[in-house]
């Protein structure tokens, strides 16, 4: 299982260089919609500092909630201009006949994106991207912004249900997935997703808390500096090192720091647990065209 870093990591950059200097971070997953022209100058930074697996989202759903609309001559100028091992196609929010007009686009116009699926599309759209031989497909909308497992159930269940039987049908590997939007270790144990990616390291650092690690291998998000905003409401858990309190002052780095290096141990934990499961993916990433 491959985990990617998403989010913005402050000005310049300067806390991913402060954090990739102290724990590697190999996966991250950058933004069109935060691109502009210093994305590719972000980009080299992030390679000279060990990124080896880059994606590149369409930042559909950030431009959707901004309410400043992504284009494909746009789209394809920081893709170009990044270079990324793997690249999302553009997808229109509560629109699939529209996705599945951009992916056709894309297509056409020489790119090999992954595919989106996502929920409340057809089911005849995730059929026609198995019969057209896709080997890589993102899966979008899981829980409805809900993040419980009982919001993603009935519907992963159906997604991984017509997997498998492509796979008993075809032979090979499981097609693989990606899971946007999601690290919670509860459903990264239940259904055998290639790759995911959250933000969950950035955004929960700048709130005072850190990803711990639990006595039977999952994480929770937990706070180490109750009083800063948005971190008395999560249980408390006071780290010396990781708190805000005393002369030291702000100290997200060294929480993004800690966070980064439990999300490395649970990828390396989910991969060995879906392996004794016989899920087995290839290390290498299927790469852009």
């Amino acid at each position: 299982m491959k985990l990617f870093h998403a989010g913005e990591w402050g000005a310049g950059w300067c806390g991913f260089e402060a954090v990739a200097s102290k724990v590697p971070v190999r996966r991250v997953l950058v933004s069109h919609a935060f691109g502009g022209a210093k994305l590719a100058a972000r980009v080299e930074l992030m390679r000279s500092l060990g990124v080896t697996d880059l994606m590149l989202d369409s930042g559909a759903f950030t431009a959707h909630t901004l309410g400043h609309p992504v284009t494909l001559p746009d789209l394809y100028a920081t893709i170009e201009a990044t270079a990324p091992d793997v690249y999302v196609q553009l997808d229109v929010i509560g629109d699939a006949e529209a996705t599945r007009s951009n992916l056709e686009r894309m297509r056409a116009d020489g790119f090999s994106p992954v595919p989106i699926f996502t929920r409340g599309a057809p089911w005849s759209d995730l059929d026609r991207l198995l019969d057209e031989g896709e080997t890589y497909i993102g899966l979008g909308n899981i829980s409805l912004g809900r993040g419980t497992v009982a919001a993603m159930a009935p519907w992963l269940n159906g997604v991984f249900a017509k997997l498998r039987a492509h796979q008993v049908e075809h032979g090979g590997p499981l097609v693989r997935t990606h899971a946007f939007g999601i690290t919670r270790s509860e459903p990264l144990l239940r259904w055998p997703f290639y790759s995911v990616d959250s933000a969950g390291v950035v955004k929960s650092s700048g709130f005072g808390c850190a990803i711990q690690e639990n006595a039977d291998g999952t994480i929770t998000v937990r706070s180490v500096s109750p009083s800063r905003k948005g971190g008395s409401s999560r249980q408390a858990w006071l780290n010396p090192t990781l708190t805000d309190a005393g002369a030291d002052g702000p100290r997200y780095v060294a929480r993004r720091i800690y966070s980064v290096g439990v999300m490395n141990r649970l990828e390396a934990r989910l991969t060995r647990v879906w392996s004794m499961r016989g899920v087995e993916w290839p290390e290498e990433l299927p790469r852009a065209a």
